[in-house]
């Protein structure tokens, strides 16, 4: 849509709300376009991993992103890609907003998308938490799994702001399945 309006841009624009004019972005953000043709304001961030679903009974706490209280960003989630290692299984997954986290579990390494960028995630991302609650935002079955990428969380559907958590869980049918994880989001500041 913005290529209908904008032919040409150079150099740093500012982006306002259609409705309050409310600016987005910080006017040192520099707009970028991805090769999907999102715009892109913020810098991109993600978390690849491999989380193990321990009880088969259980909705397993699998991976826990936290955005800090004084970060000055809201990150924008624009993929979250889900997989299991075993076929012949059914799968369900959960995200979940603001649970109760009784221990962060392992801290994991967050990736920058820009590579070779100086830029550092303010989120902070662990597996394994032991959490309970929340408030449910999404749930996805998979009756039987062929081992292929199944996206569960379509772009730019939740967006999370500084103070608060998002949590995906993960039950499969057997014990002891592992779920491939990729998570990518953008932080944009505020």
């Amino acid at each position: 849509m913005l290529d209908s309006i904008v032919k040409v841009i150079t150099g740093k624009v500012k982006l306002r709300g259609a409705t309050d004019g409310t600016l987005i972005g910080n006017t040192g953000d520099s707009l970028k376009v991805t090769t999907s043709g999102d715009v892109v304001i913020g810098s991109l961030f993600s978390y690849a991993g491999l989380i193990n679903m321990a009880a088969s009974t259980l909705d397993n706490p699998m991976l826990l992103i936290s955005n800090p209280s004084n970060s000055g960003k809201t990150l924008i989630f624009l993929r979250l890609a889900v997989n299991t290692t075993s076929t012949n299984q059914s799968t369900y997954f959960n995200i979940w907003a603001n649970p109760t986290v009784t221990s962060n579990g392992t801290s994991v390494t967050i990736n920058r998308r820009q590579v070779g960028g100086a830029a550092t995630s303010v989120a902070l991302a662990y597996t394994l938490p032991t959490t309970s609650g929340g408030l449910l935002l999404a749930e996805f079955y998979n009756a039987i799994n062929t081992n292929t990428e199944e996206l569960i969380l379509p772009a730019r559907t939740i967006t999370l702001l500084p103070g608060n958590k998002l949590l995906l869980t993960g039950q499969s049918s057997q014990n002891n399945r592992t779920a491939v994880v990729t998570l990518v989001w953008e932080e944009l500041s505020i």
